[in-house]
């Protein structure tokens, strides 16, 4: 007999052809014919199950991977809460959060130097758009760039956009230039201005400024200052720290005129402004 694939001519008995390797599907009495389809979808339904399997898979862990994306996009940005037992690692007891990048928020503190009436001052404007709280120790160098000493500032609060003056008691008289190290953090709390109302004048000795707590609770603690000026230049500086202002009650705060630190006497000004630095 012929194959029926190549046309070779082969034995009756022969179970494949010699030539192309076909199975004889004429000869019937080989039973072993029977089980090569048989086989053949044992294996194609065996690999069926594998990739249905592996599907599920893919199915199962997409949806677990959304779900996860979509509750975290629920999550406050400010810290994730895990219970009282962890609110000291992202808290102080002070309002403050200790996981803000101090880093950004000290790049957008300037500070400038000025001395005035024979005094050393330092403006610190905070220009982030947050309320801060922090130190500042200010490092002195000679013309040579050795460090002279290292002084600390005592700084209070400083709001979103506002700035303050500060006093720097103690330096090297004969510095050449300075490098402020600054350790600041965000202010969660808020600092209540709008709790306080300064109208002031100049009767001819001093500068009277009533201050009054326009709000229903009581001020702790404000701290201001005054800036005298002479044709726009700064002559002398001043500041103090009031406590206690009961709700919808006034004071009166008095500043003295400017005096030289040394001479006593009388320093001119023309213009003054005062300055209110915080208020708790």
């Amino acid at each position: 007999m012929k194959c029926k694939f190549c046309n070779e001519q082969i034995n009756i008995n022969e179970h494949f052809c010699n030539k192309c390797g076909m199975p004889i599907s004429g000869n019937k009495s080989n039973s072993s014919f029977a089980v090569v389809p048989e086989n053949n979808n044992r294996k194609f339904f065996c690999s069926f199950l594998i990739v249905l399997f592996l599907f599920a898979m893919c199915f199962v862990t997409y949806i677990t991977l959304k779900s996860f994306k979509d509750d975290s996009m629920n999550i406050n940005n400010d810290y994730i809460y895990f219970g009282d037992l962890f609110d000291d690692f992202f808290y102080d007891d002070n309002g403050i959060d200790s996981s803000k990048d101090e880093e950004f928020l000290s790049s957008l503190i300037y500070i400038n130097e000025k001395i005035v009436n024979n005094s050393l001052y330092f403006f610190i404007e905070n220009k982030n758009d947050v309320n801060i709280y922090g130190d500042i120790d200010i490092e002195f160098y000679d013309k040579d760039g050795k460090l002279l000493s290292k002084e600390p500032l005592n700084i209070s609060e400083i709001s979103s956009g506002g700035e303050i003056f500060v006093e720097c008691y103690k330096y090297p008289s004969n510095f050449s230039s300075y490098k402020p190290i600054l350790n600041i953090k965000e202010l969660k709390e808020e600092l209540n201005f709008e709790s306080i109302e300064v109208n002031d004048f100049d009767d001819g000795i001093e500068i009277i400024a009533d201050i009054k707590n326009v709000s229903n609770e009581k001020v702790y603690k404000i701290e201001l200052g005054i800036i005298f000026y002479k044709d726009d230049e700064i002559v002398s500086l001043d500041y103090d720290i009031i406590y206690d202002i009961n709700p919808n009650k006034m004071i009166t705060y008095k500043f003295s005129y400017p005096a030289d630190i040394y001479s006593l006497s009388n320093i001119e000004f023309d213009n003054y402004e005062i300055v209110l630095f915080s208020v708790e």
